[in-house]
């Protein structure tokens, strides 16, 4: 499991955070931003990598320089950021290590090939008996 013992690989500053709070958003820095470089990931393999990264791109934590960048402004302490940061970032690499299930391709049975082409024989012979009507 890679998800383990990556607070050490990553850095997490702290900034004042935005938005209502009266003088404890003016005091104080609790917005938490972590940042790591997943190249840096140990036993993470290549297609790890990718999907980690398309992930991340996804959700808009992957930066032009290739790092994932997380914030977290909604608790009102340092601490609650903090985890809430590396939830956030546990959560992306149980995403990214599940691979993606492979969809076999199927082909429609023989039942249902049938079924959809007297549904539509019936609507085109009930447009061709419309036609006929007008025609008289």
């Amino acid at each position: 499991m890679i998800s383990s013992n990556l607070e050490n690989l990553s850095s997490i500053s702290f900034s004042r955070s935005s938005g209502p709070g009266g003088q404890n958003v003016n005091k104080r820095s609790t917005k938490a931003t972590l940042s790591i470089n997943p190249n840096q990931i140990p036993g993470a393999d290549q297609a790890f990598l990718e999907r980690l990264k398309m992930i991340a791109s996804k959700k808009g934590y992957l930066k032009d320089n290739g790092d994932i960048q997380i914030t977290s402004q909604e608790a009102r302490t340092q601490d609650g950021n903090r985890k809430r940061v590396l939830a956030k970032l546990n959560k992306l690499i149980l995403l990214a290590e599940k691979a993606p299930k492979i969809r076999l391709k199927t082909k429609p049975t023989k039942a249902s090939i049938e079924k959809r082409l007297s549904s539509k024989k019936h609507h085109g012979e009930k447009k061709a008996a419309r036609r006929a009507a007008q025609d008289d």
